[in-house]
């Protein structure tokens, strides 16, 4: 260390403009270099907080490998987002073929047919017994989706609480604004959980 401060106060090299004294950084504005400056202690100094520094990268990178964000990008949230969309697409199958189902019973009864009506709402009743199978199909799909969701969530938690990230004000965002106060007015909040959805008979007195 004291080898060190010698030579970063080494006198310049003719024709060089001034000395070349690395240690000015580290005097306060207005401090002079005096006896003893640039000592060890500076440098003690200096690298006992490089070595703090050193210390938070080093457990900020542990946190983000315990993160795990490549599995995250490129099996969790992708494998979620395929279920999600199975199970949508096993439910619109199904609405689809019970609809169609139901149609034909009932343009077998508007014919005036009574056997044929009656064979027909029996071969489509099935169809339709068969159809609602989805959702078994669609639950095992959610559930999995749920679970690495979840995973997500709790992994994110634990990072941010490790690094202690608070959450940043977000910029002024007119369309944001804009869709939140539509989604207000009009209530356009989509379907709703029974314990936070208006009650019918509610709505019925506010008509009524």
């Amino acid at each position: 260390m004291r080898r060190l401060g010698g030579l970063l106060r080494r006198p310049p090299p003719p024709g060089q403009a001034g000395p070349l004294d690395l240690t000015a950084d580290m005097r306060r504005p207005g401090e002079t270099p005096g006896p003893g400056a640039g000592e060890p202690a500076d440098l003690e100094r200096l690298s006992r907080e490089i070595g703090i520094v050193a210390a938070y990268v080093g457990r900020l990178k542990g946190d983000i490998g315990a993160l795990k964000p490549g599995e995250l990008h490129l099996d969790t949230l992708p494998s979620a987002r395929a279920d999600l969309d199975g199970a949508r697409e096993a439910t619109r199958v199904a609405a689809d073929s019970i609809m169609a189902a139901a149609e034909a019973i009932l343009s077998a009864a508007a014919a005036g047919d009574a056997a044929g009506a009656a064979a027909v709402a029996e071969r489509k009743s099935m169809e339709i017994i068969e159809a609602c199978s989805f959702q078994d199909i669609t639950g095992q799909r959610l559930a999995r989706a749920a679970s690495r969701l979840f995973a997500a969530e709790r992994r994110l938690q634990r990072f941010a609480k490790a690094v202690r990230i608070a959450d940043r004000a977000e910029k002024f965002d007119r369309e944001a604004i804009l869709r939140k106060a539509r989604r207000e007015v009009l209530l356009l909040d989509g379907p709703q959980d029974p314990e936070s959805a208006i009650a019918q008979d509610d709505v019925d007195r506010l008509f009524g």
